[in-house]
């Protein structure tokens, strides 16, 4: 489950909660997949006019963290924050 989006011009942040069972490495990949299909069905010309059709819209990294005990707003506030740098 998603709980928030966020992007900037060079990353997106993203929370989200998922049964242990799902390992990060897959849920960012399909994460990747599900939002390059869209976006290139949606905004076609766009796309191609910036990566091309060979290109690929998502860099092949992740980062996954693990927030604890911390609520949804201070990691929120963390990622607005940190993209003001």
């Amino acid at each position: 489950m998603i709980n928030s989006l966020e992007s900037c011009i060079i990353s997106t942040y993203q929370t989200s909660a998922a049964p242990p069972k799902y390992r990060p490495a897959d849920l960012a990949q399909r994460f990747k997949g599900a939002t390059a299909r869209y976006l290139r069905q949606e905004f076609p010309a766009e796309i191609n006019k910036h990566i091309g059709k060979t290109g690929t819209l998502w860099s092949p990294s992740y980062d996954v963290g693990t927030a604890g005990h911390v609520s949804a707003e201070v990691i929120t506030r963390y990622i607005l924050e940190c993209q003001r740098i």
